[in-house]
């Protein structure tokens, strides 16, 4: 309004409103009460018709929901014999029916296969996030477990390196240790070939050969 009439003074027989309920809200009756109150008007200007019109209820169309809405204004020019301009904005989309171009999109509903699609994806998800949590609880578990197991294991076989070193027969170490004479020699290999280096110089010392030997 104040571009349009650039600064100057608003004419006499034009009286701007700027706040007024929408029409089933009780819009016609304010409009009503001022035509009572200015019985000269000849004309009343809506700016913009949406924000009169109301939401549209969702059981109805577009369509009954236009039509709804300009039956207010219709009974205002009917009992009162004025003119009533509705200032609507057209859709950016073009079409070939000035009346599409007219009427915003109405937001079609959901259909009732997509919200079940929707919630099926949704519990499908949170479905996987609980089990990669159940599995890394599982997976910590089990590395727990292995830890604990692996200390006892590690601390017997120590023993039993430290007894063969100690020149411990294998045939003791195999009894005291629980395994057989073959598990020993195949684990401590390492160990026992040191132990039979030892074993030879004790006996090429008892048997005199280790001066020969060094000769």
């Amino acid at each position: 309004m104040g571009k349009m009439l650039g600064g100057q003074v608003t004419p006499v027989g034009l009286t701007p409103v700027t706040e007024c309920p929408p029409f089933p809200q009780g819009g016609s009756d304010a409009i009503a009460g001022w035509l009572d109150r200015n019985p000269d008007a000849r004309m009343v200007v809506i700016d913009v018709f949406a924000k009169m019109r109301g939401p549209a209820p969702q059981s109805v169309s577009a369509y009954d929901a236009d039509h709804v809405a300009v039956g207010y204004a219709k009974r205002i020019v009917d009992h009162y014999g004025i003119a009533v301009v509705l200032v609507h904005h057209v859709r950016k989309a073009g079409s070939d029916d000035f009346l599409t171009e007219c009427r915003a999109p109405a937001a079609s509903p959901e259909p009732q296969r997509h919200r079940r699609s929707r919630r099926r994806h949704a519990r499908a998800q949170a479905g996987a996030r609980a089990g990669r949590r159940h599995l890394a609880r599982h997976r910590t578990r089990r590395r727990r477990s292995r830890v604990r197991a692996s200390v006892p294991s590690r601390l017997r076989r120590l023993a039993d390196a430290n007894w063969l070193r100690a020149g411990l027969p294998v045939a003791e170490v195999s009894r005291r240790a629980g395994n057989s004479p073959e598990v020993i020699h195949r684990r401590y290999a390492g160990v026992i070939d040191d132990s039979e280096e030892e074993n030879n110089r004790k006996i090429e010392k008892t048997m005199g050969w280790e001066s020969s030997s060094g000769t």
